[in-house]
């Protein structure tokens, strides 16, 4: 263990120092490495780099399977209609079954490609120096950054990539951000995408069975967010990869890349080579687009294989989303009948990519809040990850709406044994240091929540916590607007506030909120040891402190994204678990916390050992409305 301890700490050290030194992967090449840094090693298979795959159809021949190239050739032709729907018939044929296809012949000048190209790699070759003026993991603040491997974490090999991102282009402020040394080809790529995002949102449209219009009209493909990517040559590409499996989260995706290769497709298992086309464009069908189309069109996994040769790799993606964050989208009605009922709730964009990041508002533009629905689209958390708008990856899950699932019911009241969520005595802590461990192990397994009670924290500091919350609230409005904002991106301090918030807090309840989070550290180290002594980790590096403060007059079914959540509140009650299709009540306990594993310890964590589970708060019926005070744990860096 000790010799494991040591070694993650030493990753930890590697990983913080390329982020600190505005590394790129390309400056590593440059300086003339031979060996691969370990913190890019990936665990593959030996034989992970596969060729393109041969697959039995019958007993009498094996085909090579490619992903499919279609010709666009004639599409204009109003005289002609039928080479319209043969090509129409060919979108709805690869968007159903390979979620990839290359478009030949689509008008767009060969010339404008290349040039996107060449001047992607003119960037990306230019001195370190010059390029850092664009350096940014900041994507909250910066529509235009340079970086590689924003998200680097010691558990998580880097990609052997650099980016230049220039989101929401559309924007003209954005688009006089770009790099001078590739500004003007960028604004001449983006005239010709907007021509083929017409195109594809007409093809797409009506291989749905809809009006041509209908995918546009929806607002679905309004912002457009480029990558400019730099795969550098890799000294041992066996042992890492240019870009982890993932899923785009996108709508669609269209992609421009040289004639290297390296892109592979996950198709019926297989790893399938993309082989350039020149002249032609990827596209490929994202989470939201399989949500429209309610899972018509498939939203595939993909990955890049580190480069190999003389020359570097280069691609240019284009991410097509809607410029509404809080417009909800979910399966298309005209689609829905008896027979295909919905397979998906409907979300917006900051619900959806909240889900994916797992953590903090500021991590990206416009996000905030939690996924309302936690059905899987896939059977487990892990099987890949989505890269969304802004090029991060994140777990790959879709909110599913439970359609066809076993109905969820409020707990059986005639039933011989009431459920009840366990309450765990930490008092002789030390002395009961195991039992006390156990019982946090069963809990967090089988429940996900539970209440702590003699904790140490002094009741009245809860109690004052908590009456401080009502007092705000209680506030006249025009008092309260003082602090009101929407923009989580750039206020730190509103109706929900993070961690920054103590110096800045309205006055009255100021105290309160200080002496409050002086408990919650304890709290938070006492949590953190038992569950990492429940599966033989150290963690406490892991969890730090983020207050979220509301008061709830009711809250939609939902799971929490952070690691743990810990929770005080009055003794008003409302707060209901979802355990084995039950719907709990869970009881107010007089100076308790209760806590509830999130999203990101069942996942990245304890790999499913310790359950994420659904829960919701009543509508508050009396005279008094509920108040409680919520604490999210999750990691002190967010990229």
């Amino acid at each position: 263990m000790k010799m494991e301890d040591n070694e993650t700490s030493e990753r930890e050290k590697e990983v913080k120092e390329f982020l600190q030194s505005k590394a790129d992967v390309k400056g590593l090449v440059d300086s003339g490495i031979t060996k691969l840094p370990r913190i890019f090693i990936h665990s593959l298979p030996q034989k992970y780099c596969t060729a393109t795959a041969k697959i039995n159809h019958d007993d009498d021949h094996n085909d090579i399977l490619q992903v499919p190239v279609i010709d666009l050739e004639g599409l204009a032709d109003v005289d002609d209609q039928s080479r319209r729907k043969e090509i129409v018939k060919d979108i709805e044929n690869a968007a159903g079954k390979w979620g990839f296809f290359q478009i030949i012949n689509h008008g767009i000048p060969l010339s404008v490609m290349e040039d996107m190209l060449e001047a992607t790699r003119r960037f990306h070759e230019l001195p370190k120096e010059v390029k850092n003026e664009w350096y940014s993991i900041d994507f909250a603040h910066n529509n235009v950054s340079f970086f590689s491997n924003p998200r680097f974490r010691p558990e998580r090999p880097g990609d052997w990539r650099d980016t230049l991102r220039c989101s929401a282009v559309e924007n003209e402020r954005n688009m006089e951000a770009v790099p001078q040394a590739c500004r003007e080809e960028l604004k001449e790529y983006y005239k010709a995408l907007v021509g083929i995002r017409k195109i594809l949102g007409e093809l797409l449209s009506e291989a749905l069975g809809l009006s041509s219009d209908y995918i546009t009209n929806a607002g679905c493909l309004n912002s457009m967010s480029l990558f400019c990517q730099y795969y550098p040559v890799c000294p041992e590409p066996h042992l890492t990869l240019g870009s982890t499996k993932h899923a785009d989260s996108s709508f669609f995706t269209i992609v421009l890349q040289d004639t290297t290769g390296g892109l592979q497709v996950l198709h019926q298992n297989h790893w399938i080579d993309v082989k350039p086309v020149r002249g032609a464009f990827l596209v490929n069908i994202g989470d939201l687009m399989q949500l429209l189309s309610n899972d018509k069109m498939k939203s595939v996994e993909h990955r890049v294989l580190a480069t190999q040769g003389v020359k570097a790799r280069v691609s240019v993606a284009c991410f097509f989303n809607s410029d509404d964050k809080l417009k909800p989208y979910g399966p298309i009605k005209e689609l829905l009948s008896e027979n295909n009922p919905p397979l998906y709730k409907d979300t917006n964009y900051i619900e959806f990519a909240t889900h994916y990041q797992g953590g903090s508002a500021t991590q990206l533009k416009d996000v905030s809040g939690a996924i309302q629905a936690k059905h899987l689209a896939r059977p487990k958390f892990d099987v890949g990850t989505s890269v969304n708008t802004v090029g991060i990856a994140y777990p790959y899950v879709l909110p599913r709406s439970g359609q066809g699932k076993k109905e969820i019911h409020d707990h059986d009241h005639h039933h011989h044994h009431p459920q009840v969520i366990p309450v765990i005595d930490l008092r002789d802590e030390t002395i009961r240091r195991k039992e006390i461990v156990k019982a946090t192990e069963n809990a967090a397994a089988n429940w996900d929540f539970y209440q702590i009670i003699n904790h140490g924290i002094p009741l009245s500091v809860i109690e004052e916590m908590v009456e401080a919350a009502r007092r705000f609230q209680k506030q006249p409005q025009e008092v309260k607007e003082e602090w009101y904002s929407l923009d989580f991106a750039h206020s730190n301090v509103n109706f929900v506030s993070n961690p920054r918030f103590k110096a800045d807090a309205p006055g009255d309840w100021r105290n309160e909120i200080v002496e409050y989070y002086k408990g919650s550290i304890r709290i938070r180290k006492i949590v953190a040891e038992l569950l990492s002594e429940s599966w033989g980790l150290n963690s406490s590096g892991y969890i730090r402190n983020m207050g979220l403060l509301k008061l709830y007059d009711s809250t939609t079914k939902h799971a929490d994204a952070s690691f743990v959540t810990i929770l005080v509140e009055d003794t008003i009650g409302g707060l209901k678990v979802l355990h084995k299709y039950n719907s709990v009540d869970v009881k107010p306990v007089k100076g308790a916390s209760t806590v509830n594993i999130g999203d990101m310890m069942q996942q990245l964590v304890s790999n499913d050992k310790f359950k994420s589970v659904e829960h919701g708060v009543l509508a508050t019926q009396g005279a008094e409305p509920r108040v409680s005070v919520t604490c999210f744990l999750t990691p002190d860096e967010k990229h």
